[in-house]
């Protein structure tokens, strides 16, 4: 009885676990007055509950498992002082595990929130002190800015603990916007690739508040608000948890927006990185404009420099085209002045013979051969005309079409892709695969097969590649097409990014092999075919089971 009322009077906590299912969950059977107060919970709350369903972050907090080993090994544990969070309770704990006799564990906690944050408060200060200084000093007068952004956005996700740190700035269109620069942790994926000229529209709420120059701080993304749906679904995309935007000014006006996020856990964003964030928009901000400024004054330099010499330049290429004109002028006129008195000579002369031998019977045979004369020297005239047409002719150029095999294209762009990515498993099925099938095009086709290959590989975090090729015939306004759709199981593509990805100024990546088209330039190849390409969902309605490329043919008919 002493023992307990010493126990429930105690300002360290104690409670007792029981493990019904040998060691996978553990049961809180008591708390003391203490323990409840530290865990911020009544005893009615608790007792009789999981551990886990109580705490969720416990297993990453470690004393799960620090439970589990005392249960099996009878062993007592002292757990060093470490950091909880969740949604509802944080802290710094130090705890006490032991076996008791009955077989349950107790477990006696200490929180040491006030001393430890005092001293974490300490040492950001000085951090926080210490890298604003280095940013500083580091835009003075950059040699390459964008190193110094990277190296700078580095510092600060370090210094807040952020899984990313990035740079958003606007288009010059006003309507779209990219992200520019970006660091994030080793363990985290890299988002740069996939957000460039993204739509602003898309982004309604967090882009107005941007623009009105409000702070976007969300501790929990799952609690946005309705407004914030197009947001919600873009953060659930890239796995953030939490996450906090500040306004971007470049001169007087706001041009983009420098952030952080968690995609670990959700994130209670502290004064020391609101304050972090603020001072590095400004100097950002600030190097950028100077950085434009000095860009503008080197150009305006270059083209006062090259005025002289362009205006040189041009007199001497205008002589020379002259000149140029001029003798060829000459060569055409010697060309015709000789061939031309030559035929008009022949033609005279037979005309003048023919008059002679009209009227007599014994010359019909000569005066048919003068009329063979006359008409062979006129074609020459036709030929010569011709001729000056070709050669006056300069710079003309055509997209040639002619009849060409799909399949062996195919063939030929599968055995590129599987010999340029020998280290990722890829399965590749075409159907049919020995068929052929003939359409109006020429030898850029093999290379829009490559790009839309490689990106199936490159844009794919699968173990396994799985590519089909479905190639069918189809009729469209009255037209025959071969249509080729090319289906994967990669990351897949969201609705607002279909309506972008074929638009001129999308990322190109320098890691691929071959010509290295960009979609946009693949689009452009196929319209020059007269056909079509779109891209949709390969299971419907659900972007992240992979993505399917249909690209419509025009056919040429065989002939039987």
């Amino acid at each position: 009885m002493i023992f307990k009322e010493l126990i429930e009077n105690i300002s360290s906590g104690v409670a007792i676990y029981e493990t019904p299912d040998g060691g996978k969950s553990f049961i809180i059977r008591q708390m003391n007055k203490a323990g409840s107060r530290i865990c911020e919970v009544t005893r009615e709350e608790i007792i009789g509950k999981n551990l886990s369903d109580l705490f969720p972050n416990v297993e990453d907090f470690g004393f799960f498992s620090a439970l589990r080993r005392v249960w099996e090994s009878g062993k007592p544990e002292h757990s060093p002082t470490a950091f909880y969070q969740d949604d509802r309770v944080d802290g710094w704990t130090e705890l006490y595990i032991y076996k008791l006799s009955s077989g349950k564990v107790a477990a006696i906690f200490d929180k040491q929130s006030e001393l430890i944050t005092a001293e974490e408060n300490y040492k950001k200060k000085v951090e926080f002190e210490k890298t604003v200084s280095t940013i500083s000093s580091r835009f003075v007068n950059p040699v390459n800015i964008d190193k110094a952004l990277k190296i700078s956005l580095e510092e600060i996700g370090h210094l807040s603990q952020a899984s990313r740190s990035y740079l958003f700035l606007f288009n010059d269109d006003s309507k779209t916007m990219s992200n520019t620069h970006e660091w994030c942790t080793e363990d985290v994926s890299s988002q740069i690739g996939e957000l460039q000229n993204l739509p602003m529209e898309t982004f309604p709420w967090s882009i107005q508040k941007i623009k009105n120059g409000e702070i976007i701080n969300v501790d929990n993304t799952n609690r946005l608000p309705p407004e914030a749906s197009a947001e919600k679904e873009e953060f659930l995309r890239e796995n953030i948890k939490s996450l906090i935007l500040l306004p971007l000014k470049i001169g007087e006006k706001i041009s983009g927006f420098i952030g952080l996020d968690n995609v670990k856990a959700a994130q209670k964003w502290g004064e020391h990185d609101l304050n972090l964030l603020k001072i590095a928009s400004e100097i950002i901000g600030n190097a950028i404009r100077r950085n434009e400024t000095e860009k503008e004054l080197e150009e305006l330099n270059k083209e006062l420099k090259s005025r002289f010499i362009d205006r040189t330049k041009k007199l001497e290429e205008s002589e020379e085209k002259y000149r140029k004109a001029y003798n060829q002028a000459n060569l055409y006129r010697d060309i015709f002045a000789h061939d031309i008195n030559n035929m008009l000579q022949n033609i005279q002369s037979s005309a003048e013979l023919s008059s002679l031998y009209m009227n007599n019977p014994e010359k019909l045979h000569t005066l048919k051969e003068l009329y063979e004369i006359i008409t062979e020297q006129i074609e020459r005239g036709k030929k010569l005309i011709n001729n000056v047409r070709k050669i006056t002719k300069i710079d003309e150029s055509e997209v040639n079409l002619e009849k060409t095999e799909v399949s062996q294209l195919l063939n030929t762009a599968v055995k590129y892709l599987t010999n340029s990515f020998q280290a990722r498993n890829i399965e590749i099925r075409i159907d049919p695969s020995n068929n052929k099938f003939y359409v109006m095009g020429n030898d850029l086709l093999l290379d829009v097969f490559e790009n839309i290959l490689i990106n199936a590989v490159r844009h794919n975090n699968k173990s396994t590649i799985k590519i089909s090729v479905d190639i069918s015939k189809d009729h469209l306004n009255t037209k025959d097409y071969i249509k080729m759709e090319f289906k994967d199981n990669a990351i897949g593509i969201s609705d607002y990014r279909k309506k972008s990805i074929f638009e001129k100024g999308k990322r190109k990546s320098d890691k691929s092999k071959g010509m290295g088209l960009g979609l946009s330039l693949v689009k452009k190849i196929i319209e020059s075919y007269n056909g079509e390409i779109w891209v949709e969902d390969r299971v419907k309605g659900d972007h992240e089971q992979g993505s399917n490329f249909v690209v419509l043919l025009q056919e040429v008919k065989q002939p039987f």
